[in-house]
């Protein structure tokens, strides 16, 4: 647990690499000593770290399996964060019916548990939640919240990732070069492209510009560019757009 602990502590600084080894050792330990609690804990921290970084193949394969294993233990608390995240997941990777069907499995839970989501964990669920019904049409945005919030937990996920939805909710294509690239490096990005300036970026973002440039900075040396016009072109020519809703950096792929 302690490790894992620290896995979450690298992981909210922006250390990648170290919160990804530590909690890889939480999870070794935790399955030495066959603790499937501790199991499922490091394993949602690993698919948080993945989602993180881009890697939503990763993050999708951390949640279902630790899914499994909270499943198994009777900790429905867990099993209905983990919901929520695999439908983040999948909106991210073109399903907005699957993040609906997650969504709706998700609410059901905690209706039977009584534990509302807090209020931070609320407006970040809403977020993607909204943008999911957003690329759908309103009357199968509702049947898919329904029928997700009548389907059993074990049988969610694999129905909500069995087909994509024609053409893609949000997120970028799942290329090696996007996985190199933060969800808020490519929030920066998006903004370079429409020719704002560090500062104008900062505004936007609730970021100093000094942040803003960091990340610029960050995103160049990632992608091996040397200009600003050259990450302009790359984020045009990969179809990303600041989603509808507001300025914070949600992302769509151009249709």
């Amino acid at each position: 647990m302690t490790l894992g602990q620290l896995a979450s502590v690298h992981h909210r600084r922006g250390a990648a690499v170290a919160a990804r080894e530590r909690g890889k050792q939480s999870l070794a330990l935790a399955r030495e000593l066959g603790d499937v609690w501790v199991v499922a804990h490091s394993l949602q921290q690993l698919g948080e770290i993945a989602v993180g970084r881009g890697d939503y193949r990763a993050g999708r394969a951390h949640y279902e399996e630790s899914l499994a294993h909270a499943l198994a233990v009777g900790d429905s608390w867990r099993a209905a964060a983990l919901l929520e995240g695999l439908g983040a997941v999948a909106l991210a990777q073109g399903r907005a019916r699957g993040a609906l069907l997650l969504g709706g499995a998700a609410a059901a839970l905690r209706v039977r548990l009584g534990t509302p989501l807090s209020a931070v964990d609320r407006g970040s669920v809403e977020q993607w939640q909204d943008r999911a019904r957003a690329a759908l049409d309103q009357a199968t945005a509702a049947t898919a919240w329904s029928d997700g919030h009548a389907m059993p937990a074990d049988q969610v996920a694999h129905e909500a990732f069995r087909t994509a939805d024609t053409g893609r909710a949000d997120g970028p294509a799942e290329s090696e070069e996007f996985r190199r690239i933060t969800p808020r490096e490519r929030q920066v990005a998006v903004l370079v492209a429409q020719g704002l300036r560090n500062r104008q970026i900062g505004d936007a973002l609730g970021l100093t510009e000094h942040t803003v440039e960091v990340h610029v900075s960050n995103i160049l040396g990632k992608l091996a560019f040397s200009s600003r016009a050259q990450l302009a072109a790359w984020t045009t020519e990969h179809g990303m757009r600041v989603g509808s809703g507001s300025p914070s950096g949600q992302f769509a792929r151009g249709g």
